[in-house]
């Protein structure tokens, strides 16, 4: 899969918009949509998204927590066979563009012979282009355009959103369900204290970007991989109030291994939640916690 920042020239593409954060289940529609057409068209599946998030642009403050860096977004797209992830800088300039100057940019640079697009997709001057607006834009120049409908599990609509609010709730499994593949944390292994190694629990403690979003802090089953490779785990997330002074720490526990993985990439894939974060009495009382968390997790990989 071709990876290119702000595009110059893709002609004859099948473009695909959105923001795709998380490459849930309703944007799997949409490129599902696409490689469908692919074999129709005989024409590339190119996915136009934006870079950074608009509100980071015009509200730093208000704007949401990442669901999928650009690299874990980049790595799923080419896991489900897009041909390109194009990737636009989103400016201020660009967002004060008229639905139609937008729509001409986008036309100018892919002449796309089909455009796609999800239910709720917005674009243009203050959002006020919409897929009603993409539709009338396509008719009137012969472009084939598709309005895909929201996708709907457990009695509501898959979104981002909807998907930020299940980790806050620590519900993993939902996620999961509502993602299509396993949320994940990522980033490179730095050094602690040491201290889980002391309580018979060797930890890596894995440095992820500021602006990820982070699920209920407290303890979960998970995978850990690395170079390839995947092993069983548990993750703690959290402030770790009986021994506080660290700040945040994302902590992965191998079960039945020892790596030394200081300094080194990993990825940790959540799978089920254990237990919320909580205070100890002690360190006695901490190190029996984590050997029963231990257990669970194992139990939890036996039974599946």
């Amino acid at each position: 899969m071709q990876w290119i920042q702000d595009p110059v020239s893709e002609p004859g593409c099948i473009l695909v918009l959105g923001m795709f954060d998380g490459v849930h289940r309703g944007h799997q529609a949409l490129l599902m949509r696409g490689l469908e057409l692919r074999e129709e068209l005989h024409a590339r599946v190119a996915v136009c998204t934006f870079e950074p998030h608009p509100l980071c642009v015009f509200a730093p403050e208000r704007a949401p927590k990442r669901l999928s860096t650009p690299e874990e977004r980049r790595q799923l797209m080419e896991s489900m066979d897009v041909d390109i992830l194009c990737i636009h800088t989103f400016t201020k300039k660009l967002a004060e563009t008229s639905p139609s100057d937008f729509l001409e940019y986008l036309t100018a640079i892919y002449q796309p012979v089909a455009l796609i697009c999800g239910y709720n997709f917005t674009f243009g001057h203050r959002g006020q282009g919409n897929g009603e607006t993409l539709r009338t834009f396509c008719k009137a120049r012969g472009i084939r355009c598709d309005i895909i409908d929201e996708v709907r599990i457990a009695g509501a609509a898959v979104s981002s959103s909807r998907i930020r609010e299940e980790l806050c709730h620590g519900d993993i499994r939902m996620v999961n369900r509502l993602l299509g593949h396993a949320y994940t944390l990522e980033g490179p292994v730095i050094h602690g204290q040491g201290i889980g190694r002391t309580l018979g629990c060797p930890t890596a403690n894995i440095q992820v970007t500021e602006d990820k979003a982070l699920p209920r802090f407290g303890a979960y089953v998970a995978t850990l991989e690395h170079t390839g490779k995947i092993w069983k785990a548990m993750v703690n997330i959290g402030s770790h109030p009986t021994l506080p002074g660290n700040g945040l720490r994302i902590e992965a526990h191998v079960l039945n291994a020892s790596l030394d993985l200081y300094d080194q990439h990993v990825v940790v894939s959540l799978m089920d939640f254990m237990r919320p974060e909580k205070q100890f009495e002690s360190l006695d009382a901490l190190k029996a916690q984590l050997e029963q968390d231990k257990q669970n997790a194992l139990a939890w990989f036996a039974s599946r």
